[in-house]
């Protein structure tokens, strides 16, 4: 009976064993175990797919941060002394860029372990490895949309305190041209809401006097041509207003990409001028 329990302690283990292998394996997380003592690891396949190694090579923490970039070398190192110090907790955590051994290709790795401690001192660190490069892209684009929704704060503050409006021209590949953003104060300016110009900029278009109408085209095309800031006086047919001046001292945004589909797109401010110091 004995005999038996213990085959069936055996099984379990074996089975809980193949359970966590599974689970490390699904989740893409490579393990490490370090002999501080003999300077040597044993590493998972798992990590060394992440890392880029060969099946043979011998794997130590020098090697290790010789792939780091070099920003992330110190601070690694310091994370394992810290580590293997046994006046501290044993804990290792670390966060660094590498530099893949096989293509040189930079991932973003976040590294776990414990050490263990005999006679104070260490003999043994294992740990985790976890590709995080998504992780930390996501973070930096969510960071990008953080800092520009602020910045569009301060814009709309400003632009609110100016005689005119700020609007996004362009022009797609068949030359429709459209006002993806417009200020609050569009309408004082061109006569038409922010949401009637976001996809379809044409009626604005239609109101540029038609004395004015084709210099206005041959300025926005030769300013798309040569990547050059677009700066123009005209008049327009306000829909509620008659006749103004708008000026528009504009900023060419992007490069023309001249194969197909490509578009141009222009943000500027239009303050309007009154009428009787121009006719």
């Amino acid at each position: 009976m004995a005999r038996r329990e213990g085959k069936g302690d055996v099984d379990s283990l074996q089975l809980a064993d193949e359970r966590l292998r599974l689970a490390i394996a699904a989740g893409g997380i490579g393990t490490w175990d370090y002999d501080p003592v003999a300077d040597a690891a044993e590493v998972s396949p798992e990590l060394r797919a992440m890392f880029g190694f060969e099946e043979d090579r011998h794997i130590t923490p020098e090697v290790i941060f010789s792939m780091l970039a070099e920003g992330d070398r110190s601070r690694a190192r310091k994370a394992l002394r810290k580590a293997l110090d046994p006046e501290g907790d044993g804990q290792y955590r670390a966060k660094y860029r590498i530099h893949r051994a096989n293509d040189g290709e930079e991932r973003w790795i976040s590294s776990i372990g414990r050490a263990f401690f005999s006679e104070s001192k260490a003999v043994r660190l294992i740990g985790t490895c976890r590709d995080i490069t998504d992780e930390v892209s996501m973070e930096r684009l969510l960071s990008e949309k953080s800092r520009l929704a602020e910045q569009l704060e301060v814009m709309a503050a400003c632009v609110a305190a100016i005689p005119g409006t700020i609007a996004s021209l362009r022009h797609s590949a068949d030359g429709k041209p459209s006002f993806p953003y417009a200020s609050d104060n569009f309408p004082s300016v061109f006569g038409f809401t922010p949401e009637e110009v976001r996809t379809n900029g044409a009626p604005v278009f239609a109101c540029n006097h038609p004395d004015d109408k084709e210099r206005i085209s041959a300025s926005i095309a030769e300013s798309a041509r040569t990547l050059s800031t677009w700066r123009e006086e005209f008049r327009y047919d306000h829909p509620q207003k008659g006749t103004i001046w708008p000026f528009a001292p504009s900023a060419r945004a992007g490069r023309r990409n001249r194969l197909a589909r490509s578009c141009s797109r222009y943000h500027g401010a239009k303050a309007r001028r009154g009428r009787a110091a121009r006719q």
